[in-house]
């Protein structure tokens, strides 16, 4: 599912037009980045929470070549399913 089709899909389940549906879903997707750049976890009861996660710094290896290289620790967002959405599937 794209931003557009979960926008087609606020404005037929809430009467909104095109414009505000998609609206709604820009402006609730830039609060969730920015409570995640600021704040590093935002949990939504009943359906997940996001979380920033680091990574170390690690030796990685450039198979072609055999040869090792390093790869610089990083930032990533990680997901967890509350217990509302662990039962649909």
């Amino acid at each position: 599912m794209t931003k557009l089709d979960l926008s087609k899909t606020i404005k037929e389940r809430l009467g909104f037009s095109q414009a505000e549906s998609l609206m709604v879903v820009e402006k609730v997707l830039s609060a969730i980045s920015s409570i995640l750049k600021e704040e590093g976890r935002l949990e939504l009861r009943g359906f997940g929470t996001f979380l920033v996660k680091k990574r170390k710094e690690r030796i990685g290896r450039i198979i072609s070549l055999n040869k090792p290289i390093k790869v610089p620790g990083y930032k990533t967002v990680v997901f967890v399913a509350g217990k509302d959405l662990k039962r649909i599937g």
